[in-house]
């Protein structure tokens, strides 16, 4: 009978040639039992072919022992020569376990995102267990904390990292630290676990006509290639390009004499940069606009008095500032007017930080005396003025006494770090919605010390003190998201 392109014979004992052959009849077969011989069954073709093949490649015979490197490519000890194309493959696969293929060479979100719904259509049950993995909730128990390699130990600075930014586009990979002792580094965390963290740039030799003793604030802009600084001290607002080979320092506003910047802050949606001037006897505190994309005044909003923080909305339509006026004054990026007033009294201590969360739902207010309000947004993102309304309060946290200075919301708006700078360790870790603080962190040994500056990314949460090191810890219930 015929399979394919195999022809089977079946031979019985009258047939087989007397004296070559002897027949074992010991066993129980009989003779109508049919023999199975098996088929090979072709491999699948790859998907993607190969531009070029040699077809010498398959008559060569590589001898594994001729070299130790050779011999790491048998499969059996039995095996001692292959073909060509079979010694290309195995070569192949051994550069890819030795050289696994880094972050920046993954595919493009789009090529991800068709590829899971491809997946999907295929099969639908399958979204059900990705989801269900991917978005397990945060538990507010206990946080599971990771502590990695410094970023900077490669070359930290000497003063205190007053400001830490993620790149816009290359978040958990490209990190700005500034430090007070006219340090700004770009520093590259990708391979940080294999002690591999590198420092892209470093800007710390500046022209002598800048007179800049100490940078105070500083953050990406939002194309990632130039970052936007204040010193203080210095009327200039500067902008430096670590990317472009040159790490060229510009000038791109300028204050009357004798008023200085102390906070640069980006909008989450990129379109508005604000500076804002530090309180003077003669000048009280005021902010002044810029475009995200252009770097260009679109125009300045007078406070009227001493101003201790600011914060945007997610859309960047609102902008607003917090001093010590007794209220919190809602402007509008569009017009530069005030909309609308919120009484601290309201709120009921005096705000010394203050932070939406990603999605602009909730927003955080921590006072001098170390409480922390979380409120719901409605009344501060208010187009009209709302009299004798006062915002709904949703937590009040009081695990730290020292006035607070700094506060974060994570990506996801799950977790939420907020501190002070007056006390060791002095920060804490909060869960939402529950609004109930880790207990598991910080520990009585945290390394952090002196806080003066926090940021998060999707997988990770980095801290700067005053000794100039960036404290980074990985995140592992969203490290297990991706």
């Amino acid at each position: 009978m015929t399979r394919g392109p195999f022809t089977i014979v079946v031979m019985t004992e009258t047939s087989i040639p007397t004296g070559l052959f002897f027949i074992d009849k010991s066993g129980a077969v009989s003779e109508e039992a049919q023999v199975t011989v098996p088929v090979p069954v072709a491999e699948p073709k790859d998907t993607v072919e190969c531009a070029w093949k040699d077809e010498d490649d398959d008559s060569m015979n590589i001898d594994l022992m001729a070299s130790n490197r050779s011999k790491k490519l048998r499969l059996s000890t039995a095996e001692r020569s292959i073909s060509g194309s079979e010694y290309a493959k195995r070569l192949r696969e051994q550069f890819a376990k030795l050289q696994p293929r880094p972050k920046w060479a993954q595919m493009a979100a789009s090529d991800e995102d068709n590829s899971q719904e491809a997946s999907i259509l295929d099969n639908p049950f399958s979204i059900l267990a990705s989801k269900t993995k991917s978005m397990a909730p945060l538990v507010p128990d206990v946080i599971a904390l990771r502590r990695r390699r410094n970023p900077t130990n490669a070359d930290p600075g000497k003063g205190a990292v007053c400001a830490l930014d993620w790149h816009p586009r290359r978040a958990d990979v490209l990190l700005l630290s500034t430090s007070s002792d006219r340090r700004l580094q770009v520093v590259s965390v990708e391979e940080q676990d294999a002690g591999q963290s590198e420092i892209l740039a470093t800007l710390s030799e500046l022209p002598m006509n800048l007179k800049i003793t100490a940078f105070s604030s500083a953050c990406f802009a939002v194309d990632g290639n130039s970052v936007i600084a204040v010193a203080d001290k210095s009327e200039n607002v500067l902008v430096w390009r670590p990317f472009d080979g040159k790490g060229k320092v510009e000038i791109i506003h300028k204050l009357q004499p004798g008023l200085t910047w102390s906070k640069v802050l980006a909008s989450p949606c990129g379109r508005f940069v604000a500076v804002l001037s530090a309180n003077s006897l003669r000048h009280p505190s005021s902010v002044v606009l810029l475009d995200g994309k252009t770097l260009q005044r679109l125009g300045i909003v007078r406070c009227g008095n001493s101003v201790h923080c600011m914060t945007f909305s997610l859309d960047g339509s609102v902008l607003l500032v917090a001093g010590a006026g007794q209220k919190i004054s809602v402007y509008s990026t569009s017009t530069l007017r005030c909309i609308n007033q919120i009484p601290e009294e309201s709120v009921g201590r005096l705000v010394t930080c203050m932070a939406f969360s990603p999605d602009s739902s909730l927003i955080a207010l921590g006072s001098d005396s170390g409480v922390l309000n979380i409120y719901d947004s409605f009344l501060f993102l208010s187009q009209e003025c709302q009299e004798n309304i006062k915002p709904k309060l949703l937590r009040s946290i009081m695990n730290i006494t020292s006035p607070l200075s700094l506060l974060c919301w994570h990506p996801s708006g799950e977790l939420l770090a907020y501190g002070g700078t007056e006390r060791k360790n002095a920060l804490r870790l909060v869960h939402l919605p529950s609004g109930r603080v880790y207990a598991n962190w910080p520990k009585n040994d945290c390394p952090v010390g002196y806080a003066h500056s926090l940021s998060f990314s999707k997988t990770s949460l980095v801290i700067g003190n005053n000794k100039g090191h960036v404290v980074q810890y990985a995140l592992s219930h969203f490290a297990n998201r991706i």
